[in-house]
């Protein structure tokens, strides 16, 4: 009688097969969870919700009236004290400082509604210059067709795990910096009545107050706009990775 081969079936192949099944799951999860977490970071920081509708910014924003009003008083009633030291100083005129304090007083009626209309603008905006596929489209994308291969090596492995790490770090990297952003406009705007005190007196030693309230504005401005430039550097990114955005 012919010879019955044992086992039956091919050890090392069903091995072999089992393995690459259980390395495509593996890692089409791992590549999943990488492009879920670009997603998920990019809604968060980049399109961050409008200050204006965030309570705890908002009772911060009024409780910083009190340091407002502080800021006058000490600014406005100290410049009186300065003017001897300061009269051959042209800027060092009462009506010009009267004339920053009503200034001061109207941005301060109108500062919450013209921040909130300017965030909400840079993000529309944004928002229509960014593709649909907004991921770190070539990076995922490569990983994704390797994992596609219909044998997973080792090599293969290696490279999807190590390079969906590279890809993780350096989103997180990415959105460190969103997060810092949103944080700077945040804090502007919840101290939004201290700076605009600060502005109102720019001689002496207010010049100095002035100084930091201009810087504060100007780099809230900024990152705002950087929203837009960051919305159209990735999509021009997806429009040379991806043929379908072109």
């Amino acid at each position: 009688s012919p010879d019955i081969p044992w086992p039956p079936f091919d050890i090392y192949g069903a091995f072999v097969t089992a393995f690459e099944w259980f390395m495509n799951i593996l890692l089409t999860g791992l590549i999943n969870v990488v492009s879920f977490f670009f997603m998920i970071g990019l809604e968060t920081f980049l399109f961050y919700e409008n200050p204006r509708s965030v309570d705890v910014l908002n009772e911060y924003w009024i409780s910083s009236l009190v340091l407002y009003l502080f800021i006058i008083f000490v600014m406005v009633f100290g410049y009186y004290g300065m003017m001897m030291l300061l009269a051959d100083d042209k800027d060092a005129d009462i009506q010009r400082v009267g004339e920053r304090l009503i200034a001061s007083g109207i941005l301060l009626a109108i500062s919450r509604e013209v921040f909130g209309l300017f965030v909400a603008f840079t993000n529309t905006l944004a928002l229509g210059v960014l593709p649909e596929r907004y991921s770190f489209w070539i990076a995922v994308e490569l990983l994704e067709s390797i994992a596609a291969a219909i044998t997973v090596s080792v090599t293969a492995t290696i490279v999807i795990i190590f390079g969906s790490a590279s890809v993780l770090v350096s989103g997180m990297i990415f959105y460190v910096v969103l997060a810092m952003r949103m944080v700077i406009i945040y804090v502007v705007y919840a101290i939004m009545p201290v700076l605009l005190g600060l502005w109102v007196v720019d001689v002496g030693p207010g010049k100095y107050g002035k100084f930091l309230a201009d810087f504060m504005f100007k780099i809230a401005a900024v990152m705002m706009v950087m929203g837009i430039v960051i919305a159209a550097i990735l999509g021009v990114g997806a429009t040379f990775g991806d043929p379908d955005a072109r």
